[in-house]
């Protein structure tokens, strides 16, 4: 609307009411809004399977997406463009009756005072970048430094530090750069650069915001998907290290079990290595040590603990994948645990020296 004040001022010189142009500028916006509403929902509801599929492709699942058309969001998506439309049309009308003939033909605003740039933020933003980076490529479970900071945190100071980063190389490197060609007689004054590198500084701060911002976005999404793709490798990989079996039913009905051994049996490409039930004891832990084998198990959490017979026999079934234990006194029970081969060595020590003691009946 601000690059339209020309074309508005040209209706009132053409003899237009500001009423008529009010009526002709919110018939325009409901005319967008109609086609871009269709246009949005049509488009939404096809990605919407398409990046479905991309996603279950990325994560290796084997799902049947279909086609999902959502009432709720329709209806969601219809309001807030409703919203949009009702905004952007008070704003245009606002404009019209609050300018006057004269100061819509006049030029529009430029910045008062071109931008110089800065060295020394330009390094800096350079700086918070590449420690942005360096963190994210360090190793969560041996870094001393994310050991101190923890994992959500770090996740927070990696995405501050490229943000904010990206803004400062942005907003003051282009006016650095331009102010180093506009000093350069030879490159100012060749061609129509003149006029380029004149106009481009009269606007750099608002493009640099601008440019600023979609790299922000590109960044954080970037990010996300990386570290929700991080994540899933991370489970796969968990999964295969601590079950000790493809599957594990709890609670499985005699029915049940006959159905999952009749589907195990027609799958040809697959045999049953073994079959046993085992007793376990979920209870909660009061911890000394204030957590247990990884950060994001705490006091209060439920845990599984197996007898010293049991975890033999399921031992020898593994064919002696763990390491045997022995010698526990009454009272004392094996601690399933989950995450604790990638606890660093110093935890693991201390969890071991640690006295936990198991509340059963909570």
């Amino acid at each position: 609307m601000k690059r339209r004040k020309r074309e508005l001022g040209l209706y009132l010189l053409l003899g237009l009411r500001k009423s008529q142009i009010s009526v002709i500028l919110v018939i325009e916006n409901l005319l967008v809004y109609c086609a871009s509403l269709i246009t949005g929902i049509l488009s939404g509801i096809f990605f919407s399977k398409l990046f479905s599929m991309l996603l279950f492709w990325i994560v290796d699942l084997r799902v049947n997406t279909a086609i999902i058309l959502s009432g709720k969001a329709v209806f969601d998506t219809i309001m807030i463009f409703a919203i949009v439309m009702a905004v952007t049309s008070f704003y245009a009308v606002s404009m019209v009756y609050r300018y006057s003939m004269l100061r819509l033909f006049q030029t529009g605003d430029r910045e008062k005072n071109t931008p110089r740039g800065s060295v020394c933020l330009t390094l800096l933003g350079f700086g918070l970048i590449g420690f942005g980076y360096y963190l994210a490529l360090e190793n969560i479970e041996t870094s001393a430094i994310w050991q101190w900071l923890r994992f959500f945190r770090g996740f927070g100071l990696i995405l501050i530090c490229v943000v904010v980063g990206t803004w400062l190389v942005i907003r003051f490197s282009m006016p650095l750069g331009l102010r180093f060609f506009h000093k350069r007689k030879a490159i100012y004054y060749y061609g129509t650069n003149l006029l380029t590198i004149t106009s481009m500084r009269s606007r750099v701060k608002r493009n640099a915001n601008t440019l600023a911002m979609i790299a922000v976005l590109s960044a954080t999404t970037l990010t996300i998907i990386g570290a929700l793709s991080s994540f899933y490798s991370g489970t796969i990989d968990d999964v295969k290290n601590e079950n000790p079996s493809s599957y594990q039913f709890l609670n499985l009905t005699p029915e049940k079990q006959d159905e999952v051994e009749r589907i195990i049996r027609r799958s040809s490409g697959h045999s049953l290595n073994y079959q046993t039930e085992s007793s376990y004891v979920s209870a909660a832990v009061h911890n000394p040590t204030k957590r247990m084998p990884y950060e994001f198990y705490s006091n209060g959490a439920q845990f599984s603990f197996i007898s010293e017979r049991e975890f033999s026999r399921l031992n020898r079934i593994e064919g002696h994948k763990n390491k045997a234990i022995s010698g526990l006194e009454d009272g004392e029970a094996v601690f399933v645990g989950r995450d604790s081969f990638r606890a660093p060595e110093k935890r693991r020590d201390r969890l071991k020296k640690a006295s936990l003691s198991i509340i059963v009946g909570r």
